[in-house]
């Protein structure tokens, strides 16, 4: 100890004035070796904070977000990805064979099945048209067309891979009129659909080699351009699509609409929709263009075409007109602009009045049906309005939100429908809630033998750490005294899968008597007269002693059993690091004597299969 301070008061006098206690600390790991403990570690909404900070760092922004928010771990952000920074951060004493028991909050996933319920579509002008041409021209089911007839169908299209009891949100609507009611007189005045050309557009370069093209993906063709060459970057364009001359002269009502997706933009300066009433149908520089206002954009960099409102043209009526998409890009920024069709439309001839409707509609078989009516039997709800209604606050806009969560009513819901549920009975609710928009969700939950709990939900979850002298890293190893439950795995095995097992059963089926396993009394029975009145395989003709080592042996074997038995998806290692099974268990020897003793086991493969490390040496 005088040496230790000798050393330390020398090393403080030399180097005080550059980063002293860095040196202190070096002094210390050689006169004392590395500082290794055991600690415990219960995460605080605090230490969270810290945990983004370091899921940012690592250059994982999404995880960074997700933990800020939820104050939590997930499995696709586990803490194992993040704690060993932190616990370095924060214990920088403790070195090489130091462990830490840090308990996280963890966010238990929806299950994956949940996805089949909360699918959403909504139909367009072609989804009518690929149901019935001439419903393209009112956009809508009609009286004469009803939605009964053509959904399934359409819903069949686009949603064939889901299994059955699939579930889509739907939204659509209903003409008043059939399209043949609108007379020989047709609302529209121009089109241009893109299918497989530029059609009856032009296409005009004024500036760089980029050109407007036919292009198509997943079955929608287009008018595609982009001032980006995959390999060399953005170039600089001026581009023009130029329509045929549109005349006007004849209609009191004139409007436009077009389908369109964009992608990387900067600016929708550089993208327009151009009217000219003066262009001369070769020289777009020396014609007069106006912008015309396009009220609905497509958002975000997301390929989703987008059909804009109704762009009106009064100004232009009694005459003759020319619409354009002028595309411009530059050298730091180049757009990708697709135009899936345009329109141009009258209100002259009368106009159809619709009813929207936002339905679920569920898949049996090949048909996909209207959902009115529904119960619990398939383990499966989807609430109705009467069901928000008689919730109460839901029912004011038949949803969930942020104020009324689902959390808070859907329990006590599914306690009427199911009284009589079992431990670990399950049910999928499908409702709406509105955070922003309105927009389907489901949820899972499970019976715990008294309530209903989501299962989707944020637990205490406890995991170790080992620092290997370098750095801190998960430590997979699992601990744990065997239970009631856990022997009872062995009984139930040894009946089922060791010949004659079910001879071997006590008269309660609690216990067994090839290993000795008791669920009653959590432990293995190894007493010798069990194994001559159950008359248990191998114990012929062998001595006290001999019989009594082969219960011992046979405890490794039971343990094994009862691993491969329990953890069925068990892996050799995880980050590198060998899944070690450290399991407590407790006997009752042939003399009466109670024992407990400790085994280690690896996994060795992911069958799964596992090796003994470690066991008692009953020879001593």
């Amino acid at each position: 100890m005088k040496k230790l301070l000798y050393t330390l008061t020398s090393v403080l006098l030399l180097t005080w004035g550059c980063e002293p206690m860095e040196d202190v600390y070096h002094e210390l790991d050689k006169e004392q070796g590395d500082f290794s403990k055991e600690i415990e570690v219960v995460l605080q909404d605090a230490d969270y904070s810290s945990l983004s900070e370091i899921a940012e760092k690592l250059g994982n922004s999404d995880a960074a977000d997700f933990i800020d928010e939820n104050l939590a771990f997930s499995e696709e952000y586990p803490a194992a990805d993040f704690v060993p920074a932190f616990l370095a951060d924060e214990y920088i004493a403790l070195k090489k064979d130091s462990r830490a028991k840090v308990t996280f909050n963890y966010m238990v996933s929806d299950p994956e099945y949940l996805e089949n319920y909360t699918l959403s579509f909504e139909l367009d002008s072609a989804d009518y048209a690929d149901a019935v041409t001439s419903l393209g021209k009112i956009k809508a089911f009609s009286p004469s067309y009803p939605v009964e007839d053509y959904m399934s169908g359409i819903l069949g299209e686009e949603f064939g891979d889901k299994p059955d009891g699939s579930v889509v949100y739907t939204s659509y609507r209903v003409s008043d009129m059939d399209p043949e009611e609108l007379g020989s007189e047709s609302p529209e005045i121009f089109s241009e659909g893109f299918n497989g050309s530029l059609g009856s557009f032009t296409a005009y370069s004024l500036t760089g080699d980029q050109v407007w093209e036919p292009d198509s993906y997943g079955g929608t063709e287009y008018a595609y351009i982009s001032g980006y060459v995959y390999g060399e970057g953005d170039y600089e364009n001026e581009d023009w699509l130029v329509s045929p001359e549109i005349d006007l002269s004849e209609y009191e009502t004139a409007y436009v609409v077009l389908n369109q997706a964009v992608n990387y933009l900067d600016t929708w300066d550089n993208l327009q929709l151009m009217v000219s009433t003066d262009f001369n149908g070769s020289d777009v520089a020396a014609a007069t263009w106006t912008e015309l206002t396009i009220n609905t954009k497509p958002t975000g960099n997301n390929w989703t075409f987008v059909e804009s409102e109704e762009i009106d043209l009064s100004e232009y009526l009694g005459g003759s007109i020319y619409l354009a998409f002028r595309y411009r890009s530059t050298t730091s920024g180049s757009a990708t602009w697709e135009v899936d069709w345009i329109t141009v439309e009258t209100e002259d001839v009368r106009k159809p009045e619709y009813t929207y409707f936002d339905e679920f509609f569920e898949k049996d078989g090949t048909n996909w049906t209207r959902v009115t009516e529904d119960d619990f039997e398939d383990n499966k709800y989807i609430l109705s309005a009467e069901d928000y209604d008689a919730m109460g606050a839901p029912g004011k806009y038949n949803n969930f939100d942020e104020d009324d969560g689902p959390d808070q009513y859907l329990p006590q819901l599914i306690a009427q429908h199911k009284p009589f549920a079992q431990k670990d009975d399950k049910v999928a609710i499908v409702y709406l809630y509105y955070d922003g928009s309105t927009n389907p969700r489901a949820s899972e939950y499970v019976f715990d033998g008294t309530e209903w709990q989501n299962s989707s939900r944020i637990i205490e979850r406890t995991e170790q750490f080992v620092h290997n002298g370098q750095n801190w890293v998960f430590d997979p190893t699992i601990v744990f005294t065997m239970t009631s439950t856990d022997y009872q795995m062995i009984v139930d095995y040894v009946k089922t899968e060791i010949d004659n097992g079910g001879d071997y059963i006590n008269s309660y089926g609690t216990g067994e008597y090839y290993y000795g396993a008791d669920a009653y009394y959590e432990n293995f029975d190894l007493r010798l007269s069990n194994r001559t009145e159950y008359n248990i395989p191998g114990f012929e003709g062998l001595s006290t002693e001999e019989a009594v080592a082969l219960t011992h042996e046979r405890l490794a074997e039971a343990v094994e059993v009862l691993l491969s038995v329990k953890y069925p998806d068990a892996v050799p290692q995880v980050n590198g690091v060998d899944v070690h099974y450290i399991v407590t268990l407790e006997t009752y020897e042939n003399d009466l004597s109670r024992n407990t003793f400790t085994y280690d086991f690896k996994c060795v493969s992911d069958a799964p299969e596992f090796e003994l490390v470690d066991g008692p040496d009953f020879g001593e």
